[in-house]
């Protein structure tokens, strides 16, 4: 085997590492669907709940291949300041009612930092497109992160 084709297959392998290493995957994809003329949506956490600038952030996203006719996704961050106490809900929800598309509609959710362990919480309910039928779907919950007293502080 030639230099040249070592140094094309350690191309190619460093490409599929920085690849794989610069995608951060969502960590809760949920698709709600019952037909394709109903609905047929997806949620996702795109980023589980971590510092920034003094704040605990959250990113999640819906896209519809098929829109329902109503939409309500309801966002909210929760906190517990051990894994041994209950999950309470921290701040406000954050309401969705636009009609989503196939393009992915993003919605950041914060709250003030405390040291502690945070996830991003959501339910998702509306009327089908096709029937007029009402639906709510289960909450779903993104990944527990901890975050420090040091994250809150530096980041």
């Amino acid at each position: 085997m030639g230099i040249g084709k070592i140094a094309g297959i350690v191309a190619a392998a460093l490409a599929v590492l920085a690849l794989a290493f610069s995608h951060k995957s969502a960590s809760s994809n949920v698709n709600y669907h019952a037909s394709a003329a109903e609905y047929d949506c997806s949620i996702n956490v795109l980023d589980d709940p971590r510092a920034f600038q003094g704040q605990v952030l959250a990113t999640v996203s819906i896209d519809c291949k098929t829109p329902p006719r109503t939409t309500n996704l309801t966002i909210v961050l929760q906190y517990r300041a051990k894994s041994s106490l209950p999950w309470q809900n921290a701040g406000s929800q954050k309401v969705f009612t636009g009609t989503p598309g196939a393009k992915a509609t993003t919605m950041n959710v914060n709250q003030p930092c405390l040291t502690g362990n945070w996830r991003a919480a959501y339910t998702f309910s509306g009327t089908g497109a096709a029937t007029g039928n009402k639906f709510t779907g289960s909450q779903a919950f993104g990944n527990s992160v901890a975050i420090t007293a040091d994250q809150c502080v530096n980041n």
